[in-house]
């Protein structure tokens, strides 16, 4: 658990500044769409991935299903204010992926996540495989601090075949004290308390290693499932293409408004 705070902060600094994403797209939402391909390169990983995770198992599918979510999102970009708003497009895009024509998907690794409900994936893919912040998930799924750790113990246990509908209270707050070490890590103290009470419960015992090892499966398929540099370049250009035969929709002032309150006015990107 120590290990993966360690990782999980030394990616974080690898990030490019959110400032560069402001820019860009700033520059986007005026019609700039090198600036836009540049933000969608940004989070390919995260798009292929979980359309991956949603049957694009072949890369040229994988890229034609990215270029047609990017080009959704395109159209919808003058909604956007902040990175935020154009990250809750992307979630809320690739979510509507569940709708289409899915491929069997041979690993049984991949099965199993592709099991997960379209939310509990997307939280996988966020936090687990791109390792957003938590700030970042939450308000790409516009989920409070407690209901997201409540969605990603949930897909935690689904994943690892723990039943939490059977789990008696004191066993579930355990429970929620091991994924939220995960997430964030406690205090030696904390984790010392923790550790004292779980090994008086045999049920749950086993959750902490049997994370870590699937998480070591899930990055090792992250790997596999992540486009290089040439097929990169293909989306890029396909984009790009896609980009010169559409318009952005152009958004009411009273949604732009509300926008900048709460993101949720937009169009509907089923029929983008």
């Amino acid at each position: 658990m120590v290990l993966t705070k360690i990782y999980r902060s030394l990616l974080k600094h690898n990030r490019p500044p959110r400032p560069m994403l402001r820019k860009n797209l700033r520059l986007a939402v005026k019609g700039d769409q090198r600036a836009f391909i540049t933000l969608a390169d940004h989070y390919l990983d995260l798009a292929s991935e979980y359309l991956y995770l949603s049957g694009a198992i072949d890369s040229a599918a994988m890229i034609e299903r990215a270029c047609d979510l990017y080009f959704r999102v395109w159209q919808c970009l003058s909604y956007a204010h902040r990175v935020s708003d154009f990250e809750r497009l992307i979630a809320v895009a690739l979510q509507l992926e569940e709708n289409k024509a899915q491929e069997l998907v041979a690993c049984p690794l991949s099965g199993k996540l592709r099991e997960l409900k379209p939310l509990h994936k997307l939280l996988l893919v966020t936090h687990e495989m791109e390792n957003w912040p938590r700030h970042w998930t939450g308000l790409a799924t516009r989920l409070s601090r407690r209901e997201l750790e409540q969605k990603i113990l949930e897909m935690r246990c689904q994943l690892l075949g723990f039943n939490l509908a059977i789990l008696d209270q004191r066993v579930s707050r355990c429970l929620m004290a091991l994924s939220r070490d995960f997430n964030e890590g406690l205090t030696l103290k904390e984790r010392a308390d923790l550790c004292s009470q779980v090994e008086q419960l045999p049920e749950i015992k086993e959750f902490p290693a049997e994370w870590i090892s699937l998480r070591c499966e899930i990055i090792e398929l992250r790997q596999q499932i992540r486009l290089n540099s040439d097929q990169r370049t293909v989306f890029a250009n396909t984009l790009l293409d896609r980009l010169a035969d559409g318009e952005m929709i152009r958004p009411l002032l009273r949604d732009r408004v509300r926008n900048i309150v709460h993101f949720g006015n937009h169009p509907d990107m089923n029929t983008g």
